[in-house]
This record gives C-alpha cells, structure tokens and sequence, in this order.
C-alpha cells in the first residue's frame, strides 16, 4: 500500500523522491508513535543514530574526494535548486533521509 501511495504521490506532484518518501515514513512515523508512545523514544533514537552515521560516511567521502562538486552536479538532482542547502558539503536532504528511515527502520 506504502508502495502504490507514494509512486502515485511521485507521479501526480513531480516532487522529488527523497522529500515524498522521507515526508510519507515520518508520517508513519508519527501515526505509530500516537498509537504506541514508547515507539517515540525508539525512533528518534534510530532516527539521530541513522543521521549521524550517513552525516559521517558523506562528509568523510566528501572530504576524500577531490571532485565532490563535478559529481553532485552530475548525479544529484537538487544541485543548483532551492532545496540545495549543505553542512559541510553534506547535502541536508540526504540527512532528512536519514532521519526519517532511521525512524521508521528502529519501530519496524
């Protein structure tokens, strides 16, 4: 069901990708918190953990590669756009993806 709604969401908006699929788990997240409250606690956990480890593995990439810039111009699909926003060269959608599959990965 997950699957039909958010390929549809896809289809319909042309958002992209990663703001409707990391927007549909938080929401799930949420549902599932209200409904268990313990689950809130597990998935900011799983949430931040997730973050911080994909933070990590980007930045660290980032800083080894001498053409971090060529290869998010070439592959990312924000690059250039509003949603363009970095820390340390680490893309801040990337880490709302993570936050948001960490979640919802820790109340599975």
């Amino acid at each position: 069901m997950g699957i039909i709604i958010t390929s549809s969401l896809l289809a319909a908006t042309g958002v992209n990708s990663i703001l409707i699929t990391s927007g549909i788990a938080l929401m799930i997240v949420l549902v599932a918190s209200l409904r268990n409250g313990s689950l809130a606690s597990r998935a900011a956990i799983g949430g931040i953990s997730a973050m911080t480890a994909l933070f990590a593995v980007y930045a660290a990439g980032f800083l080894l590669s001498t053409n971090t810039e060529f290869v998010l111009q070439n592959i990312w699909l924000l690059y250039g756009t509003s949603l363009d926003m970095r820390i340390v060269g680490v893309p801040l959608t990337e880490l709302l993806w993570g936050l948001a599959f960490g979640a919802l990965a820790a109340i599975l």
